[in-house]
């Protein structure tokens, strides 16, 4: 194919995709999702992800997270750590945590009993249906609740980057970390920095002698593996998943660039490649 047919099918391809991504928005997006305006003036947002080396980062660096504003992600509030980080930002985004009972039990249960500060808590818009965690994070006056918007959007860069900075869509979030990250990009921090966020599934994969795939995965608040059947029967449907996520952060990278942001990444050993690598001194 020549480069002008390349291009040409590119472009074609955007504008599909653009095309789509509007019917979308128009079906599953809610308009008005704005986000908290924070007392502190900090511009600077620590995301913390659910990786192994979190715990590390936690206790041997405290004089990095601690004059930064941070953010959490899933089953953190049912961690240790959640109440030494306090963090003033929360964000949720599997269906697995209000769509399950224990689960949603679990997790907002503890977060009733143990938030004493002030945290907002993100959650998509395809929550709002589910009655069961509205009612217990009203018990507790300090959970301020946000909702955002998980649809899809992709296409042409200049309509895409216009709709992500309304709230109207972002890049698939296949994983926490994409909401949790357009989240922050939507609100005044000039600096993201990403920890426990190694992402080093392509490790954690496991083909049996029946061709079944299991994934074993380690959180810092379980310190030990756990060996899971996969919801994908066929590994290209796990690779293609994978290659779903890795290629949104380019896209964040991206728009991070032209809201003229900056997103490092801090995570030891990390698969991400799209992002900036800073390592920071341990303060032990």
């Amino acid at each position: 194919m020549t480069p002008f047919l390349d291009k040409l099918q590119r472009f074609t391809t955007d504008c599909v995709q653009t095309a789509l991504s509007f019917v979308k928005i128009i079906l599953f997006s809610k308009f008005r999702t704005k986000v908290p305006i924070l007392t502190s003036e900090k511009n600077e947002l620590v995301i913390m992800g659910n990786g192994p080396s979190l715990s590390d980062f936690i206790e041997k660096s405290p004089s990095f997270w601690q004059n930064k504003t941070c953010l959490m992600v899933n089953f953190s509030a049912c961690s240790e750590q959640f109440t030494i980080v306090k963090p003033e930002l929360y964000v949720i985004a599997d269906p697995y945590f209000w769509e399950q009972q224990e689960s949603t039990e679990r997790l907002f249960g503890r977060m009733v009993q143990t938030v004493t500060w002030p945290i907002h808590l993100f959650m998509p818009v395809r929550s709002i249906p589910y009655k069961t965690w509205q009612k217990m994070v009203k018990e507790n006056s300090n959970i301020i609740v946000h909702f955002y918007n998980t649809t899809p959007v992709e296409g042409l860069e200049c309509i895409t980057n216009f709709l992500y900075k309304r709230g109207w869509g972002m890049p698939r979030p296949h994983n926490v970390l994409i909401p949790a990250i357009m989240t922050g990009l939507r609100m005044p921090f000039q600096r993201l920095y990403l920890a426990g966020a190694e992402h080093s599934w392509l490790l954690e994969v496991i083909v049996d002698d029946d061709n079944t795939l299991y994934y074993e995965s380690i959180h810092y608040y379980t310190k030990q593996v756990v060996r899971q059947k996969t919801r994908d029967s066929k590994l290209y449907e796990m690779m293609f998943h994978m290659y779903i996520v890795f290629k949104g952060y380019f896209r964040i990278k991206d728009y991070a660039r032209y809201l003229n942001k900056k997103i490092y990444n801090i995570t030891p050993k990390s698969y991400i490649d799209a992002f900036e690598r800073i390592k920071i001194n341990s303060d032990l």
